[in-house]
């Protein structure tokens, strides 16, 4: 079905005739989070390239928690978006195991491997429960998406004929846009660039599967490598991470185009909104997650540098925006009541992009939690947001990781062990004192102006679209 405003013209006032792209993405406003900016950035900006884009996603999930409606105005009236149904095996198991009867909420979805859905279909180990289980592996494989695929393929592959569609784009996750695509591309002969924004494999081979998911989602993820003409990745680190697994690939067909920030989405002045001076704001955004993304060390840090005397209660606010679940669990609860800070963390739901972006510009200090090795090739996206607001910015990320390569080069950035409360203690106090003395002033330089613009890094998408298109 589609939605959106009027046909673009195909001559724009005196411009040269835009081509078009199909872009196939699973997040896409009024989803919210990371994983929508960069392709709704992309979408914004690319018509002043020369490529008009048009989107496949699907009708609004039901069940995916972060909704954001002030992205939609984002969307530009020209801008086709053709959205479909998916079939989802969760919300039919669920309703047969009679939650919905019972006027329970449907799970949420999950972009982790090991998904949230099964949990909520466990049951007393025997047969049946095995049986459950294959069946929900079997509609993980290649994740939970995988309801999406037939009425993706099907509407992508009518749109790229209707439309005379010159190029088609894939973004990940969900890795279904690429299978959806790799269909299109075999039926059809377009020109067709993946998008990684997460890796694939290289996250698969670290959790556990099934061996029979594990070789199926290797041998699809090399077709998507084979057949795609151009690989984009948004680290160097991923980048590498692929040459290495596809070495008889030529490397010209891998390239990176990190994630960024919007300008147009902060005031003109970037500075401090009006806070209490005397007060060390902290503010991390985003969710955290059970042994992938959990602040306790960073908590406990706090928690001894105030029963040390060394920061008093009244001097520190700690900021949680849009935690989700995992604050609500009892791993988290329970040491976090006994750390006694009730008082100073603040749980702050999830917001819209515009509320996030004012919790950042009234924070003094701001937390990136990237505290696992099996993130080692990502940056989140927040990242290049909390740069641009030219705030100091505390990394809890190991060594020869992604996230702390970019840290580290900034002159903003401090980075400390994740596992170590006492090197976490010891940066924040000396960031605190800072802090007192003089305030945690920086200088923002040509990072936060031009390198992960994202006008600037949309120019260079469309630069790889020209090239793989044989556009002039």
């Amino acid at each position: 079905m589609f939605y959106g405003g009027s046909f673009l013209s195909r001559k724009l006032e005196g411009r040269t005739q835009l081509k078009k792209v199909l872009i196939i993405a699973y997040h896409f406003p009024p989803v919210g989070g990371s994983g929508a900016q960069r392709i709704i950035k992309f979408v914004r900006y690319l018509p002043e390239f020369g490529w008009q884009p048009l989107v496949l996603s699907v009708k609004e999930p039901k069940r995916y928690e972060l909704r954001d409606d002030t992205l939609l105005r984002e969307i530009s009236s020209t801008t086709k978006v053709f959205r479909t149904y998916e079939f989802n095996i969760f919300e039919l198991l669920y309703k047969i195991k009679g939650g919905a009867k019972r006027g329970g909420n449907i799970p949420p979805y999950s972009d982790k491997k090991e998904d949230a859905s099964v949990s909520n279909f466990k049951s007393k180990p025997g047969l049946l429960d095995g049986i459950k289980r294959l069946v929900i592996s079997f509609f993980q494989t290649p994740d939970d998406k995988i309801g999406w695929f037939p009425f993706g393929f099907f509407t992508g592959l009518y749109v790229t004929k209707k439309e005379n569609v010159d190029l088609l784009f894939s973004s990940s996750p969900s890795v279904i846009s690429h299978l959806i695509a790799l269909g299109i591309k075999l039926l059809t002969g377009k020109n067709w660039i993946a998008d990684f924004r997460d890796p694939w494999t290289s996250i698969l081979l670290q959790t556990k599967v099934t061996p029979f998911r594990r070789n199926l989602e290797i041998f699809l993820e090399r077709k998507v490598i084979e057949k795609t003409d151009k690989v984009i990745l948004n680290t160097d680190r991923t980048r590498n991470d692929f040459l290495t697994r596809y070495p008889n690939l030529d490397s010209s067909k891998f390239i990176t185009i990190t994630n960024g920030f919007d300008n147009n989405d902060f005031p003109k002045e970037i500075g401090s909104q009006s806070k209490d001076k005397d007060i060390f704001v902290i503010s991390h955004t985003g969710e955290f997650h059970e042994k992938l993304r959990e602040p306790l060390n960073f908590l406990e840090a706090i928690s001894q540098l105030i029963n040390e005397n060394k920061i008093r209660r009244e001097e520190i606010i700690v900021n949680f925006v849009g935690g989700g679940k995992y604050l609500e669990t009892e791993d988290f609860l329970i040491p976090f009541n006994v750390m006694q800070l009730r008082d100073v963390v603040k749980i702050v739901e999830h917001v819209s992009h515009d509320k996030c972006i004012e919790f950042l510009r009234g924070s003094d200090l701001l937390l990136l939690l990237q505290p696992t090795i099996v993130f080692k090739l990502q940056v989140p996206a927040k990242a290049y947001e909390y740069i641009y607001t030219q705030k100091s910015i505390l990394s809890l990320s190991p060594i020869n990781t992604a996230t702390t390569d970019l840290i580290a080069s900034l002159n903003n950035g401090v980075v400390a062990d994740p596992d170590s409360v006492n090197d976490i203690k010891k940066k924040i106090f000396e960031l605190f004192l800072r802090f007192k003395k003089e305030g945690l002033k920086i200088d923002g330089g040509d990072a936060t102006t031009t390198r992960f613009n994202r006008r600037n890094l949309t120019s260079d998408l469309a630069v790889t679209f020209n090239q793989v298109s044989g556009v002039e």
